[in-house]
């Protein structure tokens, strides 16, 4: 007796509601060399930063290049590597939109939205193409997520104004004492 429905292929291992193997990786190797070279772009907002004068996200910017090289070098997916990473970048990025709707005007504030929402896009696509194993599409789309949060980094960086607590230390006690008194 046959029935009306006959249920398709099984799921491909990946699709799995079950936890990964503890050892396994992400990528294979030739895939997570990419991002670990994309992660070494990090530098970039990281210069910016410091030359702009704002050392919190600076030192914001110095953790996530630590903490994603750290990961993907041997990117396991239930490494203790990956949680601090993505734990560092989800705070970071809330961190970065509120001093960017703080401080951007209009039109810088657009940009900056605009390619955070491109990055969101790219790593939701790298996650989705990741778990239908397509390893090749997944770290291109996540290479794509790290140049745009360069990208995005420079642009609020550039555009923001360096509150006095961004400033040096020996800079913000000149200007602090150059300050009025009451």
């Amino acid at each position: 007796m046959r029935f009306a429905f006959q249920p398709k292929a099984a799921l491909p291992p990946a699709l799995y509601p079950s936890k990964p193997p503890r050892s396994a990786l992400m990528y294979p190797q030739r895939y997570s060399q990419r991002l670990v070279a994309s992660s070494a772009t990090f530098i970039v907002p990281i210069a910016v930063a410091v030359c702009q004068n704002h050392w919190d996200f600076a030192t914001l910017a110095s953790l996530v290049l630590v903490t994603s090289l750290n990961h993907w070098r041997s990117p396991v997916f239930t490494s203790w590597r990956r949680r601090v990473d993505t734990t560092l970048v989800r705070g970071g990025t809330v961190y970065h939109l509120v001093q960017a709707l703080k401080g951007l005007q209009l039109l810088p504030l657009l940009g900056f939205l605009s390619l955070t929402s491109v990055g969101a896009s790219l790593y939701l696509m790298a996650i989705v193409y990741g778990q239908k194993g397509e390893h090749n599409r997944a770290s291109l789309c996540h290479v794509g997520f790290h140049l745009s949060f360069v990208v995005g980094s420079c642009l609020l960086y550039c555009t923001l104004n360096p509150s006095p607590m961004d400033l040096p230390i020996p800079v913000a006690l000149t200007v602090a004492r150059l300050l009025p008194r009451d």
